[in-house]
């Protein structure tokens, strides 16, 4: 079963300054606005976030599917920040990631972004089975 968790998201305030917030002790340097684009902008609003663990090490697609089938749609940066910002301790619990926006990453890669268990920011391609995915109903 997933865990849910209620989280405002406060959409007027920048990436830059949810990453204050979120007491975040390594971020990449392309958590930025430059980097990721706002979708949701000057609306704030409560929602619920699901956390949901495959339990097994897990590509990008085969997440994205398996939250999809759940009829869930994956969270994006700023809804992730927002969790972290409220929910520091889950992810010391183990990685939380966010699939909602893929970044292209300079050398071509495409990586979500994942708040870490010491409270850091990482982008990857593939997950372990520690992770958890967050998304919300659609």
């Amino acid at each position: 079963m997933n865990r849910i968790y209620r989280v405002f998201i406060p959409y007027e305030q920048s990436i830059e300054q949810l990453l204050e917030i979120g007491h975040y002790e390594i971020t990449s340097p392309y958590m930025s606005e430059i980097h990721f684009q706002r979708t949701d902008c000057g609306r704030d609003r409560m929602l619920e976030i699901e956390l949901v663990h495959f339990g097994r090490n897990i590509s990008t697609n085969e997440a994205l599917d398996g939250i999809d089938q759940q009829g869930l749609r994956p969270v994006n940066v700023m809804e992730l920040l927002g969790f972290g910002a409220l929910y520091p301790d889950a992810q010391r619990e183990f990685p939380v990631v966010a699939l909602g926006e893929i970044f292209p990453y300079p050398h071509g890669a495409r990586n979500a972004v994942a708040l870490g268990t010491f409270g850091e920011l990482w982008l990857a391609v593939d997950w372990y089975d520690a992770c958890r995915f967050a998304a919300i109903r659609k």
